[in-house]
């Protein structure tokens, strides 16, 4: 079982993926989304308040703050771009993923 869990808050935002789901297809999804999401985020890093994104094989976590209107926006569209795409999946294989949302 994959694990996303989001907190999202005003300028803020706490992902944290966890498990692999057993299937290569879904998970490979489930881990697209949370890499591109890190990948957005780090092209933009000197303009967050925060950003501190770790990735390893069956973990990833992205917790950033906003800085600059322009990172803030940026976070806040990929955020609920990460989000949409994870439910799409948990809603799809339900064994699979989870995910979990803390607003």
């Amino acid at each position: 079982m994959t694990t996303v869990e989001m907190r999202r808050s005003p300028g803020e935002l706490d992902v944290r993926a966890r498990g692999h789901c057993g299937d290569t297809r879904v998970c490979a999804a489930a881990s697209m989304l949370v890499c591109a999401l890190m990948e957005t985020l780090e092209r933009s890093r000197g303009e967050f308040a925060e950003l501190d994104v770790t990735y390893e094989s069956g973990c990833a976590r992205v917790k950033a703050r906003g800085g600059t209107g322009r990172a803030t926006a940026l976070m806040e569209n990929c955020a609920e771009m990460t989000e949409c795409g994870c439910a799409l999946l948990a809603t799809a294989f339900p064994d699979s993923v989870r995910l979990v949302v803390a607003k």
